[in-house]
């Protein structure tokens, strides 16, 4: 495969795409980031009572109105540690004890009054089960967060962790303006329906950051895909039904030139070095084939690229022009954790 080209080289003199794409084709490349995310979660405590048969045989009549007020008191308790317990740094996150399940309606309006209370250090959108959460949790060392995401089971997975989750689509009504310092979309964006302007889409979710957007995206490029198609490969991720908004850098590229944005930082990760990558597969395999398998996929020619083909782009858009390049660059190196 030939060397990159696209859209690096029209990056504008405050855009930079670091030098990862280079480091990675060696053996100290960048590819050693790549690690996989734990998702942390919360476990419950179970509490049992033991009495012995003396004192049910003497207390009987009065054993079931005791029980009845300790578990009352109990379950008090711990919704009331829940909610504060994040402000004492006991809980990596706050829990809301009034956001239970069943979810019968979407919750466009409690997430916007929720974020109204400027009490949150970041807004994560297409949160899932909490793990991009956690992910901005460590990374920038921010909290607590509040999530949105449009599929019910991963909201409720997610406050079962812990987190405070709101379902509904975060497209649907107007976000408080600056109630968080960044707004994070980790793996969201190719959800987004394809008929909505990705300028549209960005201003409208930048609106709620006061200094910097985080976006995470899968790769799309059309020449790796290209250069895969020739050897009758294909990613899996580039075929699925759910990326029904396969954005590619240069996509970003127009909508930030149009939003008038020009501190970026785009840094690539999750390398691929060659097709035994269990993420390629023959070009041939149905839609939403995650992975290969060698069982019941053809063989794949084993080539190993001259350039490495990133699986990640991690984006950043710098909005408060105030902050320091000192902590610009901080916050926008990917050197120094573990990218997954």
């Amino acid at each position: 495969m030939a060397a990159t080209r696209g859209p690096f080289p029209r990056c504008r003199r405050n855009c930079r795409i670091d030098a990862a794409m280079s480091e990675a084709a060696g053996p100290g490349g960048m590819a050693k980031l790549a690690a996989a995310s734990e998702h942390m979660s919360v476990a419950r405590v179970r509490r049992s009572t033991k009495s012995s048969s003396r004192s049910k045989r003497i207390f009987a009549p009065q054993c079931w109105l005791v029980a009845a007020i300790s578990g009352l008191l109990m379950n008090l308790v711990d919704r009331v540690k829940n909610v504060f317990r994040w402000s004492a740094g006991t809980a990596k996150v706050e829990r809301h004890a009034g956001l239970d399940p069943p979810l019968d309606k979407p919750e466009n309006d409690a997430a916007s009054h929720a974020l109204t209370s400027n009490r949150f250090a970041f807004l994560d959108l297409g949160c899932g089960s909490g793990g991009s959460i956690d992910h901005c949790e460590r990374r920038f060392d921010a909290r607590p967060a509040l999530g949105i995401d449009y599929t019910k089971s991963e909201v409720l997975a997610a406050r079962a962790a812990g987190y405070v989750a709101y379902w509904g689509n975060f497209l649907d009504g107007r976000l408080p303006d600056k109630c968080v310092r960044f707004v994070s979309m980790m793996d969201a964006l190719e959800h987004v329906r394809n008929d909505i302007p990705l300028e549209e889409v960005l201003n409208h979710v930048a609106r709620c950051a006061r200094d910097f957007l985080f976006i995470r995206h899968p790769s799309f490029e059309p020449r790796d895909m290209a250069d895969l198609a020739a050897l009758g490969l294909k990613i899996g991720w580039t075929d699925w039904s759910g990326h029904t908004n396969p954005l590619s850098l240069i996509d970003f590229e127009k909508a930030f030139a149009k939003l008038g944005w020009h501190d970026i930082v785009i840094t690539p990760h999750m390398f691929l070095h060659d097709t035994a990558s269990p993420h390629i597969v023959p070009i041939e395999c149905p839609t939403d084939t995650t992975h290969y398998d060698p069982a019941i996929h053809r063989p794949k020619p084993l080539r190993r690229f001259n350039r490495p083909i990133p699986g990640k782009f991690d984006i950043f858009v710098r909005l408060n022009r105030k902050m320091s390049d000192e902590e610009w660059n901080r916050l926008s190196n990917i050197q120094g954790w573990e990218a997954t």
